[in-house]
């Protein structure tokens, strides 16, 4: 529904301690959502986070925060 409802979407990758992390920033008229997703043994790991549109600018940096610092131990 994310994807199907988007009015904007913007990728990009990062290498963190050799791992691939590609980001997703996908804008929808109801919800905003930041996704993180890697690869490691074989297994795909991500973090969604989702926050209503209307508010989305007042936590955007903390949101952000916390997609940027998503890691694997």
């Amino acid at each position: 529904d994310a994807l199907s409802s988007a009015t904007n979407r913007t990728t990009s990758s990062r290498e963190v301690g050799g791992a691939t992390f590609y980001d997703y920033d996908i804008e929808s008229p109801d919800y905003h959502y930041l996704v993180a997703i890697t690869v490691s043994n074989g297994k795909v790991f991500s973090l969604f986070v989702r926050s209503p549109t209307k508010s989305f600018p007042a936590n955007e940096a903390k949101l952000r925060h916390i997609v940027e610092t998503f890691r694997l131990l």
